[in-house]
């Protein structure tokens, strides 16, 4: 039995929108990944580079003592530098990374798009997935936000994460896709 995938109540109604058959999967309009996520990049990219700091400062507390830089630098200049490129890297790269990931839910599919220098286009068939999980850690739990894993069957079982959704929408996504997989269709051969 074959249905129309734009018939399917579970998946037409996800936050991604209403579903046209006729758009292909790569020319669909993408959703944009909530804006509060930019916080929990800001903190994922602020603790190494805080730890960068800290070595900095120790190693030119360690060294201007015994004069090696002593002459040329007053005490912590270069340690001020990393913190002033610490500040900017942390403002700056999260806003880049975040308007770079974004999806899109077909009637039989899933496509996510992410990357700043290197684009990574990802079309997930909902035919093949596994399981699904929804994680979030404590900051994510405090904004609201989930992310959403989707394992896939295939070579080495694939796993995909749809990061920044907030926790509802990432709730309905996976209950629609579990409802798709559930439901026992036969998935529409392409012509």
């Amino acid at each position: 039995m074959i249905l129309d995938p734009t018939s399917s109540p579970d998946i037409s109604t996800t936050v991604a929108g209403t579903i046209n058959a006729d758009t292909p999967a790569d020319s669909a309009p993408l959703t944009p990944i909530e804006p509060r996520y930019i916080w929990v990049l800001r903190t994922q990219m602020a603790i190494p580079l805080f730890l960068l700091v800290l070595l900095c400062g120790v190693a030119e507390y360690a060294l201007l003592p015994r004069h090696i830089l002593h002459p040329l630098l007053p005490m912590f200049t270069l340690t001020g530098i990393a913190l002033a490129a610490k500040i900017l890297l942390v403002w700056h790269l999260p806003n880049r990374r975040l308007v770079h990931i974004a999806y899109h839910m077909g009637p039989d599919h899933l496509r996510i798009t992410r990357g700043y220098l290197f684009r990574v286009d990802t079309l997930i068939p909902l035919a093949r997935v596994q399981h699904i999980d929804v994680r979030q850690g404590p900051l994510e739990r405090f904004l609201g936000l989930a992310s959403l894993t989707i394992n896939t069957s295939g070579m080495m079982n694939q796993a995909v994460t749809l990061p920044g959704l907030s926790a509802q929408d990432a709730d309905v996504m996976r209950a629609a896709i579990h409802r798709r997989i559930q439901s026992g269709l036969e998935w529409p051969q392409p012509a």
